[in-house]
């Protein structure tokens, strides 16, 4: 029996199964691209919705006497700090002041009141201005980065400068009397530099008068107000800090 040849498709029956490929193709392409259409995914294939923005704040006005105020204000380091008073925010700190009406939920969402306290109008009142809550806690973050910074360089320098002369070994002779507040301070003071000290009472000793009239000499002094200080043959008349200081780092830098 012979076998029966297969029957080739007309050109009409070629044209509809192209067109059914086509057709079926496209579907298939609509129905991938239309959930791409309908949300946006985020970084983690979720969907993402576009949020509205805040709603707008109503104007705000207050003044020295309004009450039920919280008032946030920043200090020099970024550190927020709260008061109930405008009075009582330091006028260092008055150009840029948060403030929130504890009956009113105004000002407490992505858009906050702002007061310049240093400029009142006319009739002694602030206008609030609105800004992000972001550009208010900014404020903060700008003082706080600022500090970091100088703390930083303080701590450079210090790293950096040369150390201080030891002042192990210096000794230091207090002339006075019991009754003298500076000769006391003068003691207190010195001790608290690391040098050692002995002090002699000039109204109960002669020999501390006349230790006392020879350290004048050395400064071409015969007489003087006590205490009168002798430190490392360094004499002084009278009690300064700042002139103790020099006389006392000169010592140990000699003491080297």
């Amino acid at each position: 029996m012979a076998t029966p040849r297969p029957t080739l498709p007309t050109a009409r029956s070629f044209d509809q199964l192209v067109q059914r490929c086509v057709l079926l193709t496209a579907l298939l392409i609509v129905s991938v691209a239309l959930p791409a259409c309908q949300q946006k995914s985020g970084p983690s294939g979720d969907s993402v919705q576009s949020s509205a923005p805040p709603a707008p704040l109503p104007p705000l006005i207050v003044s020295d006497q309004t009450k039920g105020l919280l008032l946030t204000w920043v200090d020099d380091i970024g550190d927020f700090h709260v008061e109930t008073q405008l009075p009582d925010i330091p006028a260092a700190n008055r150009k840029a002041v948060r403030v929130v009406v504890s009956s009113s939920d105004h000002g407490t969402g992505e858009l906050v009141y702002v007061l310049n306290l240093s400029q009142p109008d006319k009739a002694g009142s602030y206008r609030a201005q609105i800004i992000a809550r972001d550009r208010w806690e900014q404020i903060g973050a700008s003082k706080r980065a600022v500090r970091m910074d100088q703390l930083g360089a303080e701590q450079r320098a210090k790293a950096t400068a040369p150390p201080e002369p030891s002042t192990d070994g210096l000794h230091a002779v207090v002339y006075g009397a019991d009754w003298c507040k500076p000769c006391k301070d003068a003691k207190k003071f010195l001790k608290s530099l690391g040098v050692k000290v002995t002090a002699k009472n000039i109204e109960k000793s002669k020999a501390a008068r006349a230790e006392m009239k020879t350290a004048l000499s050395k400064i071409n002094r015969t007489g003087a107000s006590i205490p009168v200080i002798d430190v490392m043959g360094t004499v002084l008349v009278g009690f300064s800090k700042s002139r103790l200081n020099q006389v006392v780092a000169a010592a140990a830098k000699r003491a080297k």
